[in-house]
């Protein structure tokens, strides 16, 4: 699997297969950035994702996370370190709430 990060992110497969993501922005072109999209893709991979999975997850929750970071501190104003704590918060986000049983289709106990 490869990912060519730029404006926009391709990731390729070993059989040609590419996908296309539009996220994220200049902010990631920091020192540093990379190696953090690298580790988040060898994470999600340790967990049990397919390599796609952890490509493509990985490159979301970076994009995600650096949307959320220019928002708050400025477009260029982060840095490499603070993209991690940033893309467990997007995780967390996206995260179905406590108390709704998806089974139950409600609330628990409903």
């Amino acid at each position: 699997m490869v990912a060519l990060k730029g404006a926009q992110t391709v990731i390729a497969g070993p059989d040609g297969q590419a996908w296309l993501h539009e996220g994220g922005n200049a902010g990631l072109a920091t020192s540093g950035s990379g190696d953090t999209l690298a580790g988040a893709i060898a994470g999600l991979a340790a967990r049990g994702a397919s390599l796609e999975q952890a490509c493509a997850w990985g490159v979301v929750l970076h994009a995600r996370a650096g949307e959320q970071l220019a928002a708050r501190l400025g477009p260029v104003g982060y840095l490499a370190r603070e993209l991690p704590l940033e893309m467990l918060a997007v995780l967390r986000g996206l995260q179905a709430p406590a108390d709704v049983n998806p089974s139950a289709g409600g609330p628990r106990g409903s």
